[in-house]
């Protein structure tokens, strides 16, 4: 049975620092038919069909819907609109309450609707973590020596436990969050949802063209062949951000797009990774190779060398980001949120506080003494992130691509059942003509 819930579009409102006023919409289809992405057939409903559902609040259709992740905020259907119904903000509203209906704790909800939630939120970790310290550090063995061993204030075991401890609970957060979603889009999609499981185990045996979500799961070609593409072509080639900024309606500001949304999200992206990678190649050469004699790393370190390179990219791209969004110079960044801002604040602190630790690190005239305390701080702001990413604005990069995941194993199906019918048809057809 279908729900209507005619409050779902004003809380969808609260989701966003604009009053967007889609309810005034009369379903002209302006805004799909300039979609740049509205020509790939299931996603004729961008962003016409989802902004209908919110209408008349059938909350399970948007849910359930994946078509939503696809739409990168080009802003076209903004511009073009004759009822200035900001039907771009209304998708980016959409993806956050979807993300805080999906995830399981709850936390989300606050983070994203309530603007003191994110503040609060980062001053309890904040002092948690700086307890932590006091507990498990030893100030004593701050030294004014060179060079700087960082883990004699805070023993890396200690370090890594708790990392490991913080990891596997957001893990399982994320995970439960994930089949939240899988289970409402499955349900979206697979009407026999409730035996989807069993009917995709048994029908797949006889029915090598099953087409249902459940086949994505069952069919391991499928499933890694479209993870790579998602990987690659999405996540690390930002594929859609690229199309829908090539295409932008105003050519006038293309450049800006291209620098301030396409180059800031790869370095981000990049950059973050880089350090990831980085860090956990520091972790397996301690572990299986043993510590650098006498502690000291070379700036000509690889390693050292993959952290700076990244922890530029990564600065450059959050300035960008914090720039476009400070200046407000495109309208996809007029409505920013607290989280939104969180999110770049940390990032941005991270990388300040990991250039200043390398600078003193090999740069005598700073005292070595700062080094320790700025490690402390970098630390912390790496714990906030770490927290903060399952519930704010973080959370978009793992529901994105499952749903593009989802999208690209469906299409993938779809276009290899229509091959094989169009082959069927032509056998048949020469079939009669023989005869």
């Amino acid at each position: 049975m279908t729900l209507i819930n005619p409050e779902t579009l004003k809380e969808i409102k609260t989701y966003s620092t604009k009053d967007f006023s889609v309810d005034a919409c009369f379903n002209c289809g302006n805004c799909t038919a300039i979609c740049p992405i509205s020509e790939e057939g299931t996603e004729k409903g961008i962003p016409r069909t989802l902004i209908r559902y919110a209408q008349v609040g059938l909350k399970n259709k948007l849910l359930g819907n994946r078509l939503m992740w696809l739409c990168s905020y080009c802003n076209d259907c903004t511009e073009t609109c004759p009822r200035n119904a900001e039907p771009g903000e209304f998708m980016m509203a959409t993806r956050r309450w979807a993300m805080s209906q999906y995830e399981v704790t709850g936390i989300a909800k606050l983070l994203n609707s309530n603007p003191l939630f994110g503040i609060a939120a980062m001053g309890i970790i904040f002092l948690i973590s700086l307890f932590l310290f006091g507990v498990f550090g030893n100030p004593t063995n701050i030294s004014s020596e060179r060079p700087i061993i960082i883990f004699n204030l805070v023993p890396k075991i200690v370090i890594e436990i708790i990392g490991i401890g913080i990891a596997l609970i957001l893990i399982a957060i994320i995970g439960l969050s994930i089949i939240n979603m899988y289970r409402l889009i499955s349900k979206e999609y697979d009407s026999n949802f409730i035996q989807g499981f069993e009917i995709a185990r048994n029908t797949r045996k006889n029915d090598k063209k099953l087409n249902t979500v459940f086949h994505l799961i069952f069919s391991p070609i499928i499933m890694v062949k479209q993870a790579i593409a998602v990987i690659i072509k999405e996540i690390f080639g930002q594929y859609r951000q690229l199309q829908c900024t090539l295409e932008a309606l105003n050519k006038r500001k293309r450049r800006e797009f291209i620098i301030y949304r396409w180059i800031m999200h790869l370095l981000i992206l990049w950059g973050f990774f880089g350090l990831g990678v980085a860090t956990i190649l520091n972790m397996l050469r301690d572990n299986f190779l043993g510590s650098i004699p006498n502690g000291y790393v070379p700036v000509t370190y690889p390693i050292r060398i993959i952290g700076i390179i990244s922890g530029i990219a990564l600065m450059v791209g959050v300035t960008l980001a914090g720039l476009s969004r400070y200046r407000k110079s495109l309208r996809y960044n007029e409505h920013s949120l607290t989280c939104d801002w969180i999110f770049l604040f940390n990032l941005f602190m991270i990388g300040l506080t990991g250039f200043i630790l390398t600078a003193s690190y090999y740069l005598t005239f700073i005292p070595a003494e700062l080094g320790y305390w700025v490690f402390v701080l970098h630390m912390i702001f790496i714990i906030e992130l770490v927290i903060l990413a399952p519930f704010g604005k973080f959370a978009h990069v793992w529901y994105r691509s499952f749903a593009l995941w989802i999208h690209y194993g469906m299409q993938a199906r779809e276009h290899k059942l229509a091959n094989e019918l169009k082959r069927e048809k032509a056998k048949i057809e020469k079939a009669k003509a023989a005869a």
